[in-house]
């Protein structure tokens, strides 16, 4: 059996007469992508950290993650159009000096302030390096890395 041309076209023409006719919503996945970094301090407070299975690492990366947040939102940062996570992403601390060492640095000194949690040199750190490589990979992947 062949459809022609004539049939599409009354179909067309019987589902624009029909256009307010209530039909129900197909069934599908409510499936939201999940964003490579949070941008807000909503959607840093939304992270599930759970798979950390440590909470004093999760509190350190989630308050590290606010740090982002809110340093992104400083006027210079702003007026420079820089995006904290791709300056992250890249960003090498100086050679001998790391993360613990470094100073001088617009962004990076600028998230290690908003940080709240209480912070020895080796807890910045470390935490740096964590933001540092959720920066390359995205939350996502991060997370992934975890669960293997």
């Amino acid at each position: 059996m062949s459809i022609g041309i004539g049939t599409f076209v009354a179909a067309a023409i019987i589902a624009a007469e029909d256009i307010d006719a209530e039909t129900p919503p197909t069934p599908r996945a409510e499936v939201e992508e999940e964003s490579k970094y949070p941008r807000s301090l909503q959607e840093v407070a939304a992270l599930d950290l759970s798979f950390l299975r440590d909470t004093w690492a999760a509190d350190m990366l989630r308050d590290a993650m606010n740090a982002v947040v809110l340093a992104q939102e400083k006027p210079q940062i702003l007026e420079q159009k820089i995006d904290v996570w791709t300056y992250l992403s890249t960003y090498e601390p100086p050679r001998g000096e790391g993360f613990m060492f470094s100073r001088g640095d617009l962004v990076v000194e600028s998230v290690q302030h908003h940080m709240q949690t209480g912070h020895s040199g080796s807890t910045m750190a470390i935490t740096m390096r964590n933001l540092q490589l959720l920066a390359q990979v995205g939350f996502p992947k991060y997370r992934e890395g975890y669960r293997m």
